[in-house]
């Protein structure tokens, strides 16, 4: 894991938070971010010293694609705002399976620091789950197309988290920084990190190159 193209040598960030009490986690997670022209890439590795037990190692039947209740079993969470204003944010789930899902997370205007997250958001996300000793991780390519970005460079909010169900655990959550207090994910309260602009949409990214020559002088 932390495979993907380092071109600010980023090191692995740490120290995971409960999100309730800001008490460093008993058990840790890292987080890394990279990018390019076109993507963001996130690597996460969480250490399971139970992971026998966790509870996404047995396939959900029932779970369809891009289905909301990824959060009900042990995931890693990636929250993305392109615009650091914290005003919407893009959330990615994963489960230790790769099953994921997506959402557009936008701020209900109430002065809470609630947000309403409506699955109205493809990410088009490259994803890759990994099991190692006492330890799983996740790779993320996400395409910068896919989000409204700016168009020049800036600072990004960007948070990470984590829920965790072993052994025997009912979401126990912490967060790679300390948000305010009793809230798990609050878009104005993201750290934020230099990210440089992208104006390339999602089918441009797609779009494959095509290169046309003359024969015989045709």
């Amino acid at each position: 894991i932390l495979c993907y193209p380092q071109r600010n040598n980023a090191s692995p960030l740490h120290d995971f938070v409960r999100f309730v009490t800001h008490e460093k986690a008993e058990v840790q997670t890292r987080w890394k971010l990279e990018e390019d022209d076109d993507h963001l890439y996130f690597s996460i590795e969480a250490d399971e010293p139970d992971a026998e037990k966790l509870v996404a190692m047995t396939k959900m039947p029932h779970l369809r694609k891009n289905d909301a209740y990824v959060f009900k079993r042990d995931c890693v969470e990636v929250n993305v705002d392109p615009t650091g204003k914290g005003e919407s944010f893009y959330k990615i789930i994963v489960n230790p399976n790769g099953d994921s899902a997506d959402f557009n997370c936008v701020d209900d205007n109430t002065g809470t620091g609630k947000y309403v997250c409506l699955q109205e958001w493809a990410s088009r996300a490259k994803i890759s789950t990994r099991f190692g000793d006492a330890v799983w991780g996740v790779e993320i390519a996400l395409p910068k197309g896919t989000m409204k970005c700016p168009a020049k460079d800036g600072e990004w909010g960007v948070s990470i988290g984590r829920t965790r169900y072993v052994p025997g655990k009912k979401g126990d959550e912490s967060i790679s920084y300390p948000a305010g207090i009793g809230k798990f994910c609050e878009g104005r309260t993201f750290p934020k990190f230099p990210v440089a602009g992208g104006t390339r949409r999602a089918w441009e990214l797609m779009t494959p190159k095509v290169t046309v020559e003359s024969v015989d002088g045709r």
